[in-house]
């Protein structure tokens, strides 16, 4: 276990825009210990230079006992294995932000053109299974023109897309469950006409009508965010997250949001 021992200075309550989680806000100061020590004593003091934060959901376990120890100043040992660090802006200054892995931030986060959470265009299957473990099955499709790879995790709800056009990198999402949020927004299983409605507050830009599949089915696009929706039975069926592509003169070219250049090429295996 990773524990460093904190003293809490603030408690705030706050809300998480991109999914509207409720969340409990604690400001904590880092414990420095000196090597001397008093009456037997560690000596320490406290680092009120760099102050780190620490975000717990609203009904966690955890926030009576830090509420109880910011007044009495005590010192409260966080094991931060629970957590997952951000470096974001708070008041002007780069502070080191600490989620509590509970909270759905980054693990269901839609970032257009550059992934779903953790999972960025531009990685291969070993290190995508690295960080979601093994698929719940794969399909492979080959024509005389390219290969593709299809990892599907049914429980997390998401179809990841390899092709040896792109090298095996993963190039596209397909969101095929609810509780992925797009700027606070969870859109699958939302009706046709919210979103369209909806689509300038939900931060979508202008939405097109892509293609007409049946009396049913529809593809609608949002080119400026780099998604595409599946529309069946005038609700959102599925949702693709693509990464910027542009024409280098003879083909399209994928923009990855991460350096590709000194990686190999990994086939993702079948499962």
């Amino acid at each position: 276990m990773n524990h460093i021992d904190y003293r809490v200075l603030g408690i705030n309550d706050s809300t998480i825009k991109t999914t509207s989680e409720e969340v409990v806000f604690f400001e904590c100061s880092k414990v420095v210990y000196e090597d001397t020590r008093m009456n037997n004593s560690p000596r320490y003091s406290f680092d009120f230079n760099q102050l780190d934060n620490f975000i717990l959901p609203k009904d966690s376990r955890l926030i009576s006992w830090l509420e109880k120890a910011g007044p009495n100043e005590e010192i409260v040992a966080i094991n931060l294995d629970d957590y997952e660090l951000r470096q974001e802006i708070f008041k002007g200054d780069v502070r080191n932000n600490y989620y509590h892995k509970s909270l759905q931030i980054g693990k269901k986060t839609i970032k257009p053109a550059f992934g779903v959470g953790n999972i960025i265009f531009g990685l291969d299957s070993k290190e995508i299974e690295n960080s979601l473990g093994s698929p719940t099955e794969s399909k492979k499709m080959e024509n005389s023109r390219q290969e593709i790879h299809i990892w599907i995790y049914e429980t997390l709800g998401l179809k990841l897309f390899f092709s040896s056009d792109h090298l095996f990198f993963l190039e596209r999402i397909q969101i095929i469950k609810n509780g992925y949020f797009l700027f606070g927004n969870d859109l699958i299983g939302m009706e046709l006409e919210k979103l369209i409605n909806n689509r300038y507050s939900f931060n979508l830009g202008d939405l097109k009508l892509s293609a007409q599949k049946s009396d049913t089915k529809a593809i609608y696009s949002s080119v400026e965010k780099k998604l595409v929706f599946e529309v069946i039975n005038s609700r959102v069926e599925s949702l693709y997250v693509m990464p910027i592509m542009k024409n280098n003169g003879f083909e399209l070219e994928v923009q990855w949001p991460i350096p590709i250049e000194n990686k190999g090429v990994v086939i993702p295996k079948e499962f």
